[in-house]
This record gives C-alpha cells, sequence and structure tokens, in this order.
C-alpha cells in the first residue's frame, strides 16, 4: 500500500513538474526570440519643435543605440497621448512608459523641487542651472522623496526667461502694471503679482492661440519656447532680462523599469544623471538657440525689437518681488514640515559652485 502511495506522490510530482515547464516555456522564448522591448513615451512639444528634436528625440536615439537594439521607444508628442497637466498622474498609472514634461504644471507636487523657480535665482547658464537642480536630487534625501512614486532618469533645466510682448513694450514697472502674461509656476505667478502683472497660466501649446486672440499680452519665456512654439510670429518685442528659469524632467514608470533586464538598466543609467542634466539643458536651451529665432525672423520678414530695462530697474524688481518671496517659500516650506531654510541654503551653494 506505501509502495502505491510513494508511486502516486512521484507522479503527481512529475505531472506538478511538466506543468511549471510548459508554464515557463513561452516566457523563456519570449525573452530569447530577439524582439525589443517597446516602450511608449509622451510629451507635449510638436513633433519638430526644437525641444523635441534636440533633447527628446535625442535622449530617445542614446537610450535606443546604448541598449544596442533591446529597447525601441515608440513617441506621442504633441498631448496624443497623455494631457500636459496630467503627465506625471499619466506615468505613475502606466498609460505611457516614459515622458517629459516642465515641472512648473504640477503646482504643489514637487514642493522642494520649486526652489530652483523662485524669482531671480538662477544662473545664465542653462546647463549650469541643471547641474544646480540635478545635484540637489542626488545630494539632498528630502528631495529624492518627492519623486519616490516613479523612476528618475534625469532632470534639467531653461536659461533664464525673458519678456515676450505682443504690443506693449516693457521697460519699468509701470509698463508691466496690468499686463496678462503667461506665467508658469507658483512662484513666478507670485512674483509677478508683486510687480504688478495679471498673470495666466497656460500650457505652452496654448499660448499662440491665446496671444493671436488676444487672451494674452504676452508671456514670460525662454528662446527654446519661443523657437520650439513660433512665438516669436505673436511676439515682436523682448525684454532683455532673467526673471527665472523653468525645470523639466524625464522619467518612467517605476514598475517598468523594475521589469527590465539589469543590463538595459545599466545602459539607460549610463545616459542618464549629471551628465545627461548638462547635456539635456545645453543641448535645449543654451548658447545659440536666441541666434537661430532671430535669423528665423528675419528669413521671415518679420520684426523682433530687443528692449532694455531703464537703469537700475531690474534692482527694484529684486526688492520688490525676489528676496520677499524666497523668504515665503521658506516659511511655507517649514509650515509644510519640510526643510526650506537647507534647501534654500543648499541651493545657493550649488550656485556658487557652477556660476
Amino acid at each position: 500500500m506505501k509502495g502505491k502511495q510513494s508511486i502516486t506522490v512521484f507522479v503527481s510530482f512529475c505531472f506538478f513538474l511538466s506543468l511549471m515547464a510548459l508554464t515557463l516555456i513561452p516566457v523563456t522564448a519570449s525573452a530569447s526570440s530577439g524582439k525589443p522591448i517597446v516602450l511608449k513615451f509622451a510629451h507635449q512639444n510638436p513633433p519638430k519643435g526644437r525641444t523635441t528634436v534636440k533633447v527628446i528625440d535625442a535622449f530617445i536615439k542614446k537610450v535606443e543605440e546604448v541598449t544596442k537594439g533591446k529597447v525601441k521607444i515608440v513617441v506621442y508628442p504633441a498631448q496624443s497621448l497623455i494631457k500636459a497637466k496630467e503627465m506625471v498622474t499619466g506615468i505613475e498609472t502606466g498609460i505611457a512608459d516614459m515622458a517629459w514634461t516642465p515641472l512648473g504644471y504640477f503646482t504643489g507636487r514637487f514642493p522642494l523641487t520649486t526652489v530652483t523657480e523662485l524669482p531671480f535665482m538662477s544662473l545664465r547658464s542653462a546647463a549650469n542651472n541643471g547641474a544646480v537642480l540635478q545635484e540637489l536630487y542626488e545630494t539632498l534625501p528630502e528631495v529624492q522623496k518627492e519623486y519616490r512614486s516613479m523612476k528618475m532618469l534625469f532632470l534639467h533645466s531653461s536659461d533664464g526667461y525673458h519678456i515676450a510682448t505682443s504690443k506693449k513694450t516693457v521697460r519699468n514697472l509701470n509698463d508691466i502694471k496690468g499686463l496678462k502674461l503667461r506665467i508658469m509656476g507658483a512662484y513666478p505667478i507670485n512674483a509677478s503679482k508683486r510687480l504688478g502683472l495679471s498673470p495666466l497660466f497656460m500650457p505652452m501649446p496654448a499660448v499662440y492661440e491665446a496671444a493671436e486672440k488676444g487672451v494674452l499680452d504676452g508671456a514670460a519665456l525662454p528662446w527654446a519656447a519661443v523657437a520650439t512654439f513660433n512665438l516669436q510670429e505673436v511676439f515682436p518685442y523682448w525684454t532683455d532680462v532673467d526673471l527665472w528659469s523653468a525645470q523639466f524632467m524625464v522619467f518612467m514608470n517605476r514598475d517598468k523599469w523594475n521589469s527590465l533586464p539589469q543590463d538595459v538598466q545599466k545602459a539607460i543609467t549610463s545616459i542618464s544623471g549629471m551628465n545627461a542634466a548638462k547635456w539635456g539643458s545645453n543641448a535645449g536651451w543654451g548658447p545659440g538657440v536666441q541666434d537661430e529665432v532671430i535669423a528665423k525672423v528675419k528669413k521671415a520678414g518679420r520684426k523682433l525689437e530687443k528692449i532694455s530695462l531703464d537703469p537700475g530697474e531690474l534692482e527694484k524688481w529684486k526688492k520688490i518681488a525676489g528676496e520677499p518671496v524666497w523668504d515665503e517659500w521658506v516659511k511655507e516650506m517649514n509650515k509644510k514640515g519640510l526643510p526650506g531654510q537647507k534647501v534654500l541654503d543648499a541651493t545657493q551653494r550649488l550656485m556658487k559652485k557652477y556660476e
């Protein structure tokens, strides 16, 4: 009797092993089939826009190259898969696997990171701004915690924002009062109100039409945004002042990242981080963008007039809308139980480091 039971147990065990083998065969075959891993990449920019070509498409090409064909990225530009203001939740929920997005659309979501968008607290060089932002992320656990729901590949930054206007030129505080300008980010909006502006928040793809219809008098812009969305066609005047900078990120769905083979993860990591932060900032918002826009304007026979602030005007603006906003930011972070002063001090040290 015991012998028969032993035979039955042995046969059952063999049957179980056979089922397990059958279950694993498709997985093994799929892994060794040579087919690339397909990742969906979403962003807001037009397919041929400058930032698209210089940063997003260029990084995608890098990923495909370093993974040696193991990864194929399908791109969904111009909000075709995820709306601009839903990009973070779209990646978190797996609508797409990867994305590029400005951080300024997500007020309150990344509070400590907003230190880098404070008024009059950015460097002239986009690459240096990007290095400050990336190093804040890499060295401060409190900042890293803001991105724990995703896989961060790299952060990067723009150069300084100038004022672009459709009809009225801006040389002083009197000129700026009451103007309806597109402003992105909670603290730039705060600073704008202090200067007497009427800030309007809207995604960059909506700015051109809003300016055409007279909904906007102008916008605070980096040159790359002008180039990407052809905003020189609706804003023929620009005031040469560095107000603040914008921040961006390239990131992934965390579960999708964790599902990638280790060699693929290692390859993507090799082109991410600090080197990517400097590269992406410089490629998208570095020297030469302004020259490209001016050349395009001349070729089209249009006007693009540079306006300078009146002497002593910038100092007035900083006293009204610079340091007071920094102090408010620290107090607001403290109320949230976040180390505002620590992060502000670290940012200022990094600005001196990369200046």
